[in-house]
């Protein structure tokens, strides 16, 4: 070679006409060497952009799913019992999941206080940590509740619903509001892990 060049790793091999061309073989022992390391390097660089990429379209797919379920159905309660809404139930996969809850709901006996939480339709049981301020409701009027933002982490696919829940013996009532397409009640989830 009668001229040095940039080799494709970008490095300096020295060539016969280079103003150290006496040693030109010499000095490329080290530059090839280099060039073979830098060749190297990009290579793997390149396979763990590649896995970054593919890690990046799961995290995209999976973290942030937004899931809801939501009812208009009116579904009224007996006294002194607290009401599952069976119009909005949501099955998660397993998973780390946000959760909460709300509902429109009317205590049709006396002014009472009302809460709203989320239930575990699976197990049968309320979540922890999952129910939201009391609230007092008038005879008769609607009040809008919404229980807690609870993290949940569920094994296997889980159904969660909206629990209303009445203090004493009023009749609770979750009911659609009187804005046309307004749900009566709803459960929505945001995927953690």
């Amino acid at each position: 070679m009668a001229a040095g060049l940039l080799n494709a790793n970008g490095v300096w091999i020295y060539g016969e006409g280079d103003p150290s061309s006496p040693v030109s073989t010499l000095l490329n022992l080290g530059q090839n060497a280099t060039s073979n390391a830098i060749g190297s390097a990009k290579t793997r660089l390149s396979s763990l952009e590649s896995r970054a990429t593919v890690l990046e379209t799961k995290v995209n797919t999976t973290i942030g799913t937004i899931i809801q379920s939501q009812g208009t159905a009116t579904q009224a309660g007996t006294a002194s019992n607290d009401i599952t809404y069976a119009s909005a139930l949501l099955t998660v996969p397993a998973g780390t999941w946000m959760i909460q809850a709300h509902a429109n709901v009317i205590n049709t006996m006396v002014a009472d206080t009302a809460v709203v939480a989320v239930w575990n339709n699976t197990t049968g049981s309320e979540v922890p940590n999952s129910s939201g301020p009391a609230t007092t409701t008038s005879t008769n009027a609607m009040t809008g509740l919404s229980s807690r933002l609870t993290v949940v982490t569920v094994a296997t696919s889980t159904v969660f619903a909206v629990r209303c829940k009445r203090n004493g013996g009023s009749a609770i009532t979750v009911t659609a509001s009187n804005c046309a397409g307004t749900p009566a009640a709803g459960i929505e989830a945001v995927r953690l892990r």
